[in-house]
């Protein structure tokens, strides 16, 4: 059930299954709500599923309320498997999984951008026995281009994060971000967005000088999951990313309340 022998969700903060009954299996899928953090930002890492998963995670997508879906790594990389492929494989054949009585999910649409980078694809999963509760609509934002264990472009990973916020509906459960454990890419994914929206929505402008906005969202992304930001690079790549959006707002004009930074210690 598990990609990773030592990637393991804490029980306080993983995602359960509802199983009514117990002979519908164990109510364990590889994923950690993440809460209270600074910016208020709520998510769910998980892990890329395995083939034998694959229902499990759509159960999830449906329980919570999902309406995007981020995903920040290939099938395969290196020559080693990361992530089952968990969506229809094109629009006429959708994909129904026992769960739920019977949950199909289609594939809509499907449209490439970036340079061929990021794909988005447009799903819809529905009940199948289920004829009063009307299909939903998931997001599906697949990112290609950011090696494991790394980090990437950070100009293009901003316009990923942008990406998927403008599909967030205020109304949706929490957005869902996975690479292959759910840890490296993932909590550094997780970290730029959730401090870019603290940086947004801030009412106070940050005037002490030793306050750390990115650590002290890394820090609290741990406390739900092991792991999260993984390596070194990445956790160099999430000041990166936020100093590539600061230094956009000054240079385009754009005021943000919840930052004061000086100018010359950006552009030294």
């Amino acid at each position: 059930l598990s990609r990773y022998y030592d990637i393991l969700p804490y029980d306080g903060s993983r995602v359960k299954l509802h199983r009514p009954n117990p002979s519908d299996g164990s109510d364990y899928v590889n994923a950690s709500f993440v809460t209270g953090l600074p910016s208020t930002r709520t998510y769910i890492a998980s892990q890329g599923p395995l083939p034998h998963t694959i229902g499990d995670f759509w159960q999830m997508v449906w329980e919570q309320n999902t309406e995007v879906i981020v995903m920040l790594t290939r099938e395969d990389e290196r020559g080693r498997p990361k992530c089952a492929p968990y969506w229809p494989p094109n629009r006429t054949s959708p994909v129904e999984f026992p769960a739920l009585g019977g949950l199909v999910v289609t594939l809509l649409d499907e449209s490439h951008m970036n340079a061929q980078e990021t794909v988005l694809r447009k799903l819809s999963i529905s009940l199948s026995r289920d004829c009063t509760t009307p299909p939903r609509i998931v997001w599906h934002v697949h990112f290609l281009a950011w090696p494991d264990h790394r980090g990437s472009n950070p100009q293009t990973v901003l316009g990923v994060v942008a990406l998927a916020r403008s599909l967030q509906a205020p109304s949706a459960g929490p957005m869902l971000v996975h690479c292959s454990a759910g840890c490296g890419r993932t909590g550094t994914f997780c970290t730029i967005d959730a401090v870019l929206s603290l940086l947004e929505r801030a009412r106070e402008p940050l005037h002490d000088p030793h306050a750390d906005p990115v650590a002290a969202t890394v820090a609290a992304l741990r406390k739900h999951r092991v792991y999260m930001v993984q390596t070194l690079e990445q956790y160099a790549f999430c000041y990166e990313a936020v100093l590539c959006r600061i230094l956009e707002w000054q240079h385009s004009g754009v005021e943000c309340p919840g930052w004061v930074v000086r100018r010359d210690s950006l552009e030294s």
